[in-house]
């Protein structure tokens, strides 16, 4: 996470440490686990990023329901919608994601 932290914005950066994620909640409780998956959005990985994007869409977005953590975790992904690997495209995670390549990029 470090590597990937250097090469985010400042702005992106103090929103990551200034948010008490512990604090706040997803679908399965604390949120604490969250800043991992979002930093793994930007990874170089094409499958860190298709795991992240996945337990994001679990946790963060479960059933179209608002957590605490929704709106940081959401600040998060539009600060790093111009980053290169934020738009970049893999593969579905799930066995039921047999659609076309996904990205953060809103469609």
């Amino acid at each position: 996470m470090t590597r990937i932290l250097s090469g985010l914005p400042t702005a992106v950066r103090e929103l990551l440490a200034g948010t008490d994620w512990g604090s706040l909640q997803h679908a399965y409780g604390p949120a604490g686990d969250i800043p991992v998956s979002l930093c793994s959005l930007v990874d170089e990985d094409a499958e860190a990023r298709s795991e992240a994007l996945a337990a994001l869409d679990l946790a963060v977005l479960h059933q179209g329901s608002l957590y605490t953590v929704t709106a940081p975790a959401a600040l998060f992904v539009a600060a790093i919608l111009d980053h290169p690997l934020g738009v970049a495209e893999h593969d579905g995670h799930f066995p039921w994601d047999g659609g076309p390549p996904r990205c953060c990029e809103p469609g």
